[in-house]
């Protein structure tokens, strides 16, 4: 495997964690929103 492979998977996993933080804050976000109208 040549240094350039592991550079690409780890940008990968890099941006597929990144992507699924940020959905999961936006998540977060949206249901805290609908708490707040119950209320």
């Amino acid at each position: 495997m040549s240094i350039a492979f592991y550079l690409t998977v780890g940008i990968g996993v890099t941006l597929m964690l990144g992507v699924a933080c940020y959905a999961g804050v936006q998540g977060l976000r949206h249901i805290a929103q609908q708490n707040d109208q119950r209320i």
